[in-house]
């Protein structure tokens, strides 16, 4: 699976998020090539002082800069998401002395189709695992959290990550590898051992 690369023409919403100063810098996407069943690539936005205040503001923002990147891969592909999120913290961000920030991880159920995996089908389904939902969830943290976290600024959120993977073709293809290789050696080692006769 090839990186799509930007080649310095970055999505509008890319350079929009740039300019009004929530990005920290344009998105990365990186190969993923140790996952053992799977390969794909990540597409990672990581957010510059993104408050509760500024998140709310710009949430629809970032919802369609999802769709926009898994939309530059594929059909054939699965494309699911997250936001990390670290919660806590006085309002300069300050933890207690010597603990590290909880992080929790929003994470948005994989989809082939972009506008599927960010914003829903479109009609009332059980569980709510798209990247809109879990939106909410987090917009929603200062009253699930009111008793235990910060009152000024109960998180920010830290990134977001667009993952794309090939799913069954990747493993069919490391199996298929994998077997190539055993074939290899067989034959190899058939030579060596017919030499030494």
């Amino acid at each position: 699976m090839q990186i799509r690369p930007y080649r310095g023409q970055y999505p509008g919403v890319v350079d929009y998020l740039l300019d009004k100063g929530v990005l920290k810098h344009p998105p990365r996407q990186v190969h993923r090539e140790d996952l053992i069943y799977d390969e794909g690539i990540d597409i990672t936005y990581e957010f510059k002082k993104l408050t509760p205040e500024k998140f709310k503001e710009f949430a629809d923002t970032i919802l369609l800069a999802a769709e926009t990147e898994a939309s530059r891969y594929g059909e054939e592909y699965w494309k699911f998401a997250y936001l990390d999120v670290e919660l806590g913290g006085s309002p300069k961000g300050r933890t207690k002395s010597g603990e590290d920030p909880l992080i929790r991880t929003f994470t948005a159920g994989k989809h082939k189709e972009p506008d599927i995996m960010v914003y829903g089908p479109g009609y009332e389904v059980g569980e709510p695992t798209f990247l809109i939902d879990k939106v909410q969830q987090i917009l929603e943290i200062p009253e699930r959290y009111r008793d235990s976290q910060g009152k000024q600024r109960p998180y920010k959120v830290l990134r977001l990550v667009i993952g794309i993977r090939m799913g069954l073709k990747a493993l069919v293809t490391k199996i298929e590898f994998g077997k190539k290789q055993l074939e290899e050696g067989a034959k190899s080692k058939e030579l060596t051992e017919g030499d030494s006769q």
